[in-house]
């Protein structure tokens, strides 16, 4: 059974709090690094993430000796990518790096509001060049609502939208998502770029999106191959 995706896209992180919450509980998991291996009785759990981007998360991998498990029997597993669990992935990594990117212009028009230049005696949020970069800062993001706003719209109103499709808004958005934290650190420079400032964390986090599933030649590969099998042959 597949999991709809909610208009509510934000509430994704509740999702995620709560599985961290259950995995503090679980006493065979080992944030060491590397793949720390604990095992009880037939159960084996692996902490299997160690990343410098996304360090508030973690990735467990459980696998039985004896049998593989799944809830579903044979007859209902799908041919193919189910296009409902495509879309709802598909939100919530676009929501997740999207909110990476937000809180980056966030920490971003704080610091250029702020920041007075002795040799301009102004704040940098003046300065018509700054300006022309934030604004484009907020068409990325404006564009990201749209991705993510239209393609969950669709799935809740019981539309069936192709995978490729949905896999095209997680690549979009990350995108986005990434040329908003590159604008900020170009706008902030060397601040942008110490550790007493988030941004320097927020570029790591976003730049996850290129290797977080689907990877971007997969997307742009399944989505030229289906355009291009469409095309009338003459």
């Amino acid at each position: 059974m597949t999991e709809p995706v909610s208009s509510n896209r934000r509430s994704s992180s509740a999702t995620a709090s709560a599985v961290a919450e259950n995995a503090t509980t679980m006493p065979v998991i080992s944030r060491a690094c590397g793949r720390a291996i604990e095992s009880l009785g037939e159960l084996r759990v692996s902490a299997i993430v160690d990343s410098s981007g996304r360090l508030g998360t973690d990735a467990l991998e459980q696998a039985r000796a004896d049998q593989a498990v799944d809830l579903r029997p044979p007859a209902d597993w799908h041919a193919g990518p189910e296009p409902d669990q495509v879309a709802w992935m598909a939100v919530l990594l676009g929501a997740l790096y999207d909110g990476v990117a937000r809180a980056a212009r966030d920490w971003l028009g704080d610091f250029l509001a702020n920041r007075v230049p002795a040799n301009l005696g102004k704040p940098l949020s003046t300065v018509p060049r700054i300006q022309q970069v934030s604004g484009e800062i907020e068409a990325l993001l404006a564009t990201n609502d749209a991705l993510l706003d239209g393609l969950s719209g669709q799935v809740d109103a019981g539309r069936t939208v192709a995978p490729t499709r949905s896999a095209l808004v997680k690549y979009s958005v990350g995108a986005n998502a990434i040329r908003v934290v590159d604008l900020a650190l170009q706008l902030s420079g060397n601040h942008g770029l110490s550790r007493r400032n988030p941004l320097e964390r927020h570029h790591r986090d976003v730049l996850c999106s290129r290797i977080h599933t689907p990877q971007d030649d997969s997307v742009l590969t399944g989505a030229g191959k289906a355009a291009l099998e469409a095309w009338p042959v003459a």
